[in-house]
């Protein structure tokens, strides 16, 4: 028997992110989720145990699509409150399939959108309003008016693809990549610039019937396409031209145009020189306008205009300053300097892994990448493998989170990923717990409020603030109070503030009441330490809490050509996820510290750091003013408050440095006091009171393995969500273990039940800073099932071969051996077993494809069933997507056990088979060539997973489908099924395990 993963339930299936979480598979009762136009969305809050990021996992469908993000199509509208998602969901109001889809900001609504393209193109400004290309077509649509109109059309080339806006936002850009031009470029000019721009990877776009037709007409030789599988050296010598269509989106007027595919001095000064070569309109081609410019620092600006085409293979900084590419030919990346009054700068970084698609967003100081997991021909691991890493320009990395893929070889996943607006979120996606499911990973807390003030006008006394620079993710604004400088604060805005300015009630007025102000996004995250202000009227303390960071966000001013200090990211512990350190080529630095007015009098000054390496002896930070200097001893790996020895005067205040003279010593938070005995404490300064206890919670039983859980709760500004917790052996603690999900909403589907089990749950409030509020508990218990479950183990070792097989052995299996099809139009496979009852079963296929482990070599893997001589339905759903050398699947390789993929039998649900009681002859037809193929699974337990195997991933877009028992099978043209074999010659299949429906 095939152990279930399902079984486990009490204890629950490792989610590789944090602890345990209950598997939830089989059957999904999308009727029971679907609420009058949208889907419940359920997430799951959870933290990386490696790095504390906060990690959010979206939707728990079975067949749950990654979204396509990549690192050129965003899938975050304007403001962070949509996120476009793909896979085909049934649509109950219309009937049907549905593949395309947006969520809510806190991802617990999903709503269907209409596109006919391959992604929405997202407006910059407008979160309504995206862009929808197909070949020849241009769309507006506005998903709150649901209106959609042509922007314009135009005859379609084959390979066109629409990267998005222009930098003003006036134009879309429609890349022509297969009609791109080539023309020999000037040696000297090249040999500065090193090898041609290769706008896709390591490939150039290959000709087309129209270039290629038309070059090679016109018998010009210094103008072609080179081979699209040609080596680099067989390219050195040429430059890439950038072809593609200019559409203005009010007028639709669009017009055909040529510009530069790099920003480097050398590339440009060729492609000035290279224009008077291009093809005109005697040659063929259409009338190009030729974007360019008087000077190089224009030319540059023009380069810049244009959105970026390289799918993340290089990418340019929001600011034009750096270029980053990603490096195919060993491990890390490229980062040059686009200085045009300066030489180029070229400078390399290592990492364990080949770091693979960047991406830069908003904030020009750093650009995400992902550590290439497995490698392609071996699938052995670096050390870094599947970390999703932002690299600082100044040669500095963070890690943010481990992604824990599953080997794979699809090029999709965490390898795209994108950044939020603000880059305060990035999504990615991953097959950590077997399927391909989003993945949310918060980079960092949103920018507070700035120079918040308090106003008088007309007798009324107000708060005001200005946007912090980084806000078009953030909804509003919340205002705390205190009587005290050092709080605790407590929220006194009854909902959040969607303007800069907020009145003050009387009760607050004129009785030295302090004030604090946060931002909010839309997702629910909070900016963390409440930029705290004067009070109203005087008093006789005060405290200051300075983040020294904050010192360093202007760019120039930290990023000095002898990098002397950088970021790094504490997502769980630092007081804003981020502190300061020495970087690593500097020996010592110093930076001032701008500390508000202070009443005369004396302060005691503590600074919050840790020494990361305490066995090294004493971490070394200093304070200084004036002339004076005083050391600071930091021994502690934990964050830490140290206090200075001396006194500070006020006037000593306003020429305060923090100095750093030792590796290793982080600093995160400066506290300055008048009260000379206050030991300072963060959590005190944030506290918060639990949010109110979650009331009228029940759940009912609306399925035989579905519950349905209501609640209510007073409403609150400081509410973010609810955690759903559940477990079969009652809920003691609340913790990751037993967490089941998250969501805005008040109400939770949990579907997966297994008979005879008794649920216990749990759902608590989630305020913005994170805090838990008293849970509220319920339970239901499901009704046994009496029935008998049959669970047969096939093995194609023991089936009888119809044709040619090659058969193998491999470390892993769970035949004694696997066989490999040499033609798969005349090949089946065939068993024959005898029930006693009837039974209606899901089928799993357990295979791995061969090859030498490369990418771009996946395959449709359609498998048809015969029952009876009657075809009865299909196994593939997808593409065989991972090939693994025969070398490779040995004990001694790390990856031999994980590569087994079983094929899941259905695309939205698992799809059943009826068997009949008495004998039943299966065959299995059209199975693929250079696939190995280990077992067949039949279970009629629809629930569960069968472990021992790698799920593979569903691509919905090629149309590969599970066929329903009562739909007939409709080959393709030209296909026809060999002819039926009798049963007589068919041995019957060794039967793996003990059923007592088996004869």
């Amino acid at each position: 028997m095939v152990p279930a993963q399902s079984e486990t339930i009490e204890t629950g299936v490792s989610s590789r992110i944090n602890g345990v979480t209950p598997i939830r598979s089989g059957i999904k009762p999308y009727e029971s989720t679907w609420r009058d136009g949208y889907y419940l969305l359920g997430s799951r809050r959870t933290h990386d145990p490696e790095y504390g990021t906060e990690v959010w996992r979206m939707d728990d469908a079975p067949a749950a699509d990654f979204s396509w993000t990549t690192s050129v199509f965003s899938a975050w509208n304007a403001n962070g409150s949509r996120l476009f998602l793909r896979s085909y969901r049934p649509l109950p109001d219309s009937g049907g399939m549905h593949r395309n889809w947006v969520s809510d900001a806190t991802f617990s609504k999903l709503y269907p959108i209409d596109l006919k393209g391959r992604h929405p193109i997202w407006s910059a400004t407008d979160p309504d309003v995206y862009m929808d290309h197909r070949p020849g077509v241009l769309e507006s649509c506005n998903l709150r008016t649901q209106q959609r109109k042509v922007v314009a059309r135009w005859r379609p080339i084959r390979g066109e693809r629409i990267f998005g806006y222009t930098d003003g936002g006036e134009c879309i850009f429609v890349d022509l990549p297969e009609a791109g031009i080539w023309l020999k470029a000037d040696v000297n000019v090249m040999a500065a610039s090193g090898s041609p721009a290769l706008a896709f990877g390591s490939k150039p776009p290959g000709p087309t019937s129209l270039t290629y037709a038309t070059r090679t007409a016109s018998g010009k030789e210094d103008w072609f396409v080179p081979d699209v599988n040609a080596s680099r050296s067989d390219r050195q010598g040429w430059i890439r031209l950038r072809v593609g269509l200019l559409i203005d989106v009010e007028s639709g007027t669009s017009e055909y145009v040529i510009a530069p595919a790099r920003g480097d001095e050398a590339y440009l000064l060729q492609y000035l020189e290279s224009t008077s070569e291009i093809p005109g309109v005697e040659d063929g081609w259409p009338d190009f306008k030729v974007m360019s410019a008087d000077t190089l620092e224009g030319l540059f600006q023009v380069y810049l205009t244009l959105p970026e085409s390289t799918h993340g293979h290089s990418m340019v900084s929001s600011d034009g300053r750096f270029e980053a590419r990603d490096h195919w030919e060993g491990d890390g990346y490229y980062l040059t300097s686009l200085e045009m009054s300066e030489p180029e700068e070229f400078r390399y970084v290592g990492s364990d892994s080949h770091l693979y698609h960047i991406h830069f967003g908003s904030d020009p100081r750093y650009f995400m990448s992902w550590v290439q997991g497995h490698d392609w021909m071996t699938y052995h691991k670096g050390e870094q493998a599947h970390d999703i890493v932002q690299v600082f320009v100044d040669d500095t990395i963070n890690t943010v989170v481990n992604t824990r893929h599953e080997p794979y070889g699809t090029y999709v996943g965490a390898d795209f990923t994108m950044l939020s607006p603000d880059g305060t979120k990035i999504h990615y996606g991953s097959s950590q717990d077997g399927f391909f499911r989003n993945y949310i990973a918060v980079i960092g807390k949103p920018q507070p409020p700035e120079n918040v003030r308090q106003v008088r006008e007309d007798g009324v006394e107000w708060l005001e603030w200005d946007d912090p620079a980084a806000h078009k993710e953030i909804r509003g604004y919340l205002v705390y109070a205190s009587d005290s400088e050092q709080g605790p604060y407590k929220l006194v805005s009854d909902e959040i503030i969607e303007t800069s300015r907020w009145s003050m009630p009387d009760s607050l007025r004129g009785n030295g009441t302090w004030f604090a102000v946060t931002s909010v996004e839309f997702s629910g995250l909070e900016s963390g330490y409440a930029q705290v202000q004067e009070p109203v009227s005087p008093v006789v303390e005060r405290t200051v809490f300075i983040e020294p960071e904050r010192m360093l966000d202007d760019y120039w001013n930290w990023l000095s050509a002898e990098r002397e200090l950088t970021f790094g990211f504490d997502r769980s512990d630092a007081s804003d996820f981020r502190y300061i350190r020495l970087h690593p080529d500097a020996d010592e630095a110093s930076f001032p510290i701008e500390v508000p007015p202070m009443p005369e009098g004396s302060y005691r000054l503590w600074l919050r750091g840790r020494r990361d390496k305490p066995e090294a002896g004493q971490g070394i930070a200093g304070l200084r003013a004036g002339e004076a200097y005083e050391p600071l001893a930091f021994t502690s790996s934990d964050w830490a408050w140290v206090a200075s020895d001396r006194l500070y005067r006020e006037s000593e205040l306003e020429t305060l440095e923090i100095t750093l003279k030792e590796h290793g010593v982080d600093v995160d938070v400066l506290c300055v006091s008048s009260d000379l005995q206050y030991a300072p404490d963060l959590n005190e300064l944030n506290a918060q009171p639990l949010l109110p206890k979650v009331n009228a919670l029940e759940s009912r039983l609306i399925g035989p393995a579905t519950a349905l859980l209501k609640w209510d709760t007073a409403d609150d500004a400081r509410l973010s969500h609810y955690n759903i917790y559940v477990s079969t052996a009652g809920i003691p603690t609340l913790n990751e273990r037993n967490l089941l999900g998250s969501t805005s909403e008040t109400e939770w589907v949990d579907w997966g039940l297994l008979p005879g089990d008794e649920y216990f749950y749990a759902v608590a409030a989630v305020d913005l800073r994170g805090n838990v509020g008293a849970p509220a508990y319920t339970q239901v218990k499901v009704d046994a099932d009496t029935q008998e479950k049959l669970e047969l183990l096939l093995e194609f070792s023991d089936a009888e071969l119809a044709g040619k097989f090659e058969e193998g052995e491999a470390y892993g299996l769970l035949s004694d051996k696997y066989v490999v099809p040499l033609d798969s139009q005349s090949n089946s496979v065939c068993w024959e077993f005898v029930l006693q009852e009837p039974a209606e079963v899901v089928f799993w296929l357990r295979y791995l494809q061969r090859g030498p482990g490369k990418r771009d070599l996946e395959m449709p893997h359609n498998v048809l069933i015969e029952l009876n001589q009657e075809i009865v339905g299909e196994l593939g759903g997808g593409i065989t997507d991972i090939n693994i050398p025969d070398a490779v699947l040995t004990s001694d390789e790390e990856a031999s056990e994980r590569v087994w993929t079983w094929v899941r039998p259905g695309l939205l649900n698992p799809v059943t088979i009826k068997l009949a009681a008495g004998r039943n002859a299966l065959i299995l037809r059209n199975l693929n060539d250079s696939v190995r193929y280990d077992a067949l699974f039949l279970t009629s337990d629809t629930s569960m997973i069968p472990a021992g195997g790698r799920i593979q991933h569903y691509r919905p877009e090629h149309d590969h489908r599970g066929i329903r028992q009562e739909e007939p099978i409709v080959l393709p043209s030209g296909v026809s099924l060999p002819d039926q074999p009798t049963l007589e010659g068919y041995v019957h299949g060794r039967i793996s395990g003990n059923s007592p429906l088996m004869e």
